[in-house]
C-alpha cells in the first residue's frame, strides 16, 4: 500500500515539474528579465518587515532594505516606473511602486500604524499664543461718539426694496439689477447735508435663495426696515425676515410700499395681517412704526427718514471712533483690475490706507477705500460701508475684521488660524479613523469567535476580500452607484455671498439615484484658463453667475459656459442638464379601446384554429403595429402583445376608427378573447425619468 502511494506521489511531482517547465518555456521576454531580478537582489524574507511610507526618496528605501540605490533603480526600471532623474533624493510619490520594489527585492513591507495625536496638549499650545487675536476691551463712556445708525430693509421679492434704495440716494440701482432681484447684499451711506445725519443702508435680498445672506444682514444691522408690497401683503421671505430681525433683537420700521397702485382697505389690510406675527402698529396701540410710501414715486421718503433717525435717537446709537478698527465683511468679490474686494462695515475705530487687517483667515494691508459710487476715499468712520482693496485672499461673507498693528502680527495671527483650523479638522478625521477601526476589529472578532466555534483553529484575514459591487465611493466618501449618470458642473460668481447662496440651493439636491451631481470647483471671479482645463478634463459645465464675459479666455470652450443673471434662471438650465441625463423608463400612451362583441374559430390552411375577435373601436383609434392588452372584468390578462391579423369587411387594414366594426388576432394563439372583455391599443415610449428637487423658491 505504502509502496502504491509513494509512485503515485512521484507521479504527480514529475507531472508538476513538466508544467512548471512548460511554463516557464511559455513566459516573455520581460517577465523572464522580472524574474532575473528577483533572483539577482531576493533573498530569504527578514523577521522583521520593512516600514515604508506614501513617498520615500531612493536613498530611504535602498537605506531601509539595506540594499544599494542601485538596486531600487534597478527594480523601478523593471516595473515600469517613469524616473525623471537618477539623484539619490527623488521622491517615489506612487505607493504601489514602493511596495513593487520591496517585494522584488524579497522583503515583506509594512505600512506606519496610525499616531496618535494629543489634541489636547496641542490646543493648549495653539490658545497660549492666541494673546492680541481678541477684539479690545469695552470703550469708556466718556469717548464713545455719536454714531449713524446701520439699517436692513428686508422684505419679499419685487416688493420695492431696492428702488426705495434708488429713491433714497437719487441712484439707479434697479436698472443694474437682473430680473428686478437683488442678487447680493449692498451696502450704501445715504447723507442729509443740512443737518450733517448720516444713514448707513443694507440691501439684502428678498429671493429664497438667499436666506443666508438675509440672515447675516439682520445681526450687523442696529433696525430693520421692512418693506411690504400694499397689493401683495405678508409672504413666505416677508415671515422670515420678520423671524431674523426678532431673534437679533433689531427693532422694525414698516414700510408699507407701492400705495400709488393700492387702496386704503388693502394698506389696512396689511396693518391686520401683522398682527399675526407681534408687529402691532402705534396707532393700534403698539411700538411698531408703520410708513405708508411709494418708493417709485418718491412719496413719504423723508418721513421715511425721519423716522429712522427718531428710532435712531431713542436707542442712543454710539461708538468708539479712535483706536483699532473693529467691523464685519459685508460681502466680497474678485475684480479683474482692482484684486480682491471686500465690503466692510465699521463698528469701531476709523479706517485709512495702510492699516493691517484681518478677517477670518486671510490679512491686508489697505491699498484703497472705496465708497457706494467707486469714488476713492481717505479714511472712513463709524457705521460707514467702504470697499477695501488689497486681500491677500478672499474673506468670507460675515467674517469679523479686525485691526493689528504690523504686517508681522497680521500673518502671524492668520497662521495661527490656519494652524488651529487644521488642528480642528484633524481631531474629526481621527475620531472617524476611531470610529471605523473599532468597527472593524469588531467585525473580525466575531468571524474570528464564528470559525473557532466551528473548529477551525486558524485566523482569518484582517483585510476583507474585495466585493463586486455596483457602486463606488465619491471624493466626499459617499457612495454612489457605478451606472448612474454623472454631470460634472463648476461654478463661478461675482461675489462671495451669491457663491454662498448658489451652493446652499446645490445642497438640496436629493436626486443622485437618479443623476449624481458633481461639483468640481467653486469659486468667486471670473473664468480663468485653469477652469477651462479642469472642465475639459471632466468634461463638464462652467455655470457663471452675474459675471462678464472674458472673451479671451471663454472663446476656447464657448459650448461648456453658461452666463447667467438670475439665480432661478441658473438652475433651470442645470435642472435641465440633469433631465437630460435621467434613466431611461417605458411611459405608456393610451392609443384607443375596443368592445369585443363576438368571437369566431377560424381553420388556417395547416388545420389549426385561432381564435377572432370581432368588436367595435369606443376610443380613439387601433394601430396594428403597436401594443394591445386585454382586459376582462377591470383585469388584465395579457399585455404586450401584437397584432397577427386586423381586418375591416374582410380587407386587411392598418388603423381601425373610432365606431368602425373589425377583427382581430393575437399573435399569440394561446390567447382566448370572450365577447365582453375590452381590447387596449396603446404605444411604449422610453422617457427620462423626472427629478423630483424642489430648489426652495
Amino acid at each position: 500500500m505504502n509502496q502504491i502511494v509513494k509512485g503515485t506521489l512521484n507521479h504527480l511531482i514529475k507531472q508538476n515539474r513538466s508544467l512548471h517547465l512548460s511554463s516557464v518555456q511559455c513566459l516573455t521576454a520581460k517577465e523572464k528579465q522580472a524574474r532575473s531580478a528577483i533572483k539577482k537582489y531576493s533573498k530569504k524574507s527578514q523577521l522583521k518587515p520593512i516600514l515604508i511610507s506614501p513617498q520615500m526618496t531612493i536613498r530611504e528605501l535602498a537605506d531601509s532594505m539595506d540594499r544599494s540605490t542601485q538596486q531600487v533603480f534597478d527594480c523601478l526600471k523593471q516595473i515600469n516606473y517613469n524616473i525623471k532623474t537618477n539623484r539619490d533624493s527623488y521622491v517615489i510619490t506612487n505607493l504601489e511602486s514602493i511596495i513593487k520594489v520591496i517585494q522584488l527585492s524579497g522583503f515583506r513591507y509594512q505600512m506606519p500604524g496610525p499616531l496618535e495625536t494629543d489634541f489636547e496638549s496641542l490646543e493648549k499650545e495653539l490658545d497660549s499664543k492666541d494673546d492680541g487675536i481678541a477684539k479690545r476691551d469695552r470703550p469708556s463712556p466718556s469717548s464713545l461718539v455719536t454714531r449713524p445708525p446701520v439699517v436692513t430693509i428686508m422684505g419679499h421679492v419685487d416688493h420695492g426694496k431696492t428702488t426705495l434704495l434708488d429713491s433714497l440716494r437719487d441712484s439707479h440701482i434697479v436698472e443694474s439689477e437682473f430680473g428686478g432681484i437683488t442678487q447680493h447684499i449692498g451696502a450704501f451711506n445715504v447723507r442729509d447735508k443740512n443737518k450733517n445725519r448720516n444713514i448707513t443702508f443694507l440691501d439684502t435680498p428678498g429671493h429664497a435663495a438667499f436666506s443666508l445672506m438675509r440672515s447675516r444682514g439682520a445681526i450687523v444691522t442696529d433696525i430693520v426696515v421692512l418693506v411690504i408690497a400694499a397689493e401683495d401683503g405678508v409672504m413666505a421671505q416677508t415671515v422670515e425676515s420678520i423671524n431674523h430681525a426678532k431673534s437679533t433683537g433689531c427693532p422694525i420700521i414698516v414700510a408699507i410700499n407701492k400705495i400709488d397702485k393700492a387702496s386704503e382697505q388693502q394698506i389696512q389690510n396689511v396693518k391686520r395681517e401683522l398682527l399675526k406675527y407681534d408687529l402691532i402698529a402705534e396707532e393700534m396701540g403698539g411700538d411698531v412704526q408703520i410708513v405708508p410710501i411709494s418708493a417709485l414715486k418718491k412719496t413719504n421718503l423723508n418721513l421715511l427718514k425721519e423716522v429712522i433717525w427718531t428710532q435712531a435717537e431713542i436707542m442712543e446709537l454710539k461708538g468708539d471712533a479712535k483706536g483699532l478698527l473693529e467691523g464685519y465683511v459685508i460681502e466680497s468679490t474678485q475684480d479683474l483690475h482692482m484684486g480682491k474686494l471686500a465690503t466692510v462695515l465699521i463698528k469701531r475705530g476709523t479706517l485709512s490706507k495702510g492699516a493691517f487687517l484681518i478677517a477670518g483667515g486671510t490679512w491686508c494691508k489697505v491699498k484703497f477705500l472705496f465708497d457706494e459710487n467707486a469714488q476713492n476715499v481717505k479714511k472712513a468712520g463709524l457705521s460707514e460701508a467702504v470697499r477695501v482693496a488689497g486681500w491677500k485672499d478672499l474673506p468670507n461673507s460675515g467674517d469679523e475684521v479686525l485691526q493689528v498693528n504690523s504686517e508681522h502680527r497680521a500673518k502671524e495671527i492668520c497662521e495661527l488660524r490656519h494652524k488651529k483650523e487644521s488642528l480642528a479638522k484633524q481631531k474629526i478625521d481621527q475620531e472617524i479613523i476611531k470610529k471605523k477601526r473599532a468597527e472593524h476589529d469588531q467585525f473580525y472578532h466575531e468571524k474570528l469567535n464564528e470559525k473557532r466555534l466551528a473548529g477551525e483553529n486558524y485566523a482569518i484575514s484582517k483585510i476583507e476580500p474585495e466585493e463586486k459591487s455596483d457602486s463606488h465611493v465619491n471624493s466626499s466618501g459617499h457612495i454612489e452607484p457605478s451606472d448612474v449618470s454623472k454631470l460634472h458642473i463648476l461654478i463661478k460668481a461675482d461675489v462671495n455671498g451669491s457663491l454662498e447662496a448658489i451652493l446652499n440651493v446645490l445642497e438640496t439636491y436629493n436626486c443622485s439615484d437618479k443623476v449624481i451631481l458633481d461639483v468640481v470647483h467653486f469659486e468667486v471671479g471670473p473664468v480663468k484658463k485653469s477652469d477651462i482645463e479642469m472642465v475639459e478634463m471632466f468634461n463638464g459645465i462652467i455655470y457663471c453667475f452675474n459675471l462678464s464675459r472674458n472673451e479671451a479666455v471663454e472663446k476656447e470652450a464657448e459650448s461648456k459656459i453658461r452666463h447667467f443673471n438670475v439665480i432661478y434662471k441658473l438652475f433651470d438650465d442645470l435642472k435641465l442638464e440633469l433631465n437630460n441625463l435621467a434613466p431611461l423608463i417605458e411611459q405608456e400612451e393610451l392609443i384607443g379601446e375596443a368592445d369585443i362583441l363576438k368571437v369566431f374559430d377560424y381553420n388556417e390552411s395547416n388545420k389549426k384554429v385561432i381564435k377572432i375577435a370581432g368588436g367595435r373601436c369606443v376610443e380613439g383609434h387601433l394601430d396594428r403595429k403597436l401594443s394591445f392588452r386585454l382586459v376582462r372584468n377591470g383585469e388584465c390578462l395579457v399585455e404586450k402583445q401584437k397584432c397577427k391579423s386586423l381586418k375591416h369587411v374582410k380587407q386587411d387594414v392598418n388603423t381601425i376608427k373610432r365606431n368602425v366594426e373589425f377583427g382581430f388576432a393575437f399573435d399569440d394563439d394561446d390567447v382566448q378573447p370572450q365577447p365582453g372583455d375590452k381590447l387596449v391599443c396603446y404605444n411604449v415610449k422610453m422617457v427620462r425619468s423626472p427629478l423630483d428637487w424642489n430648489f426652495g423658491f
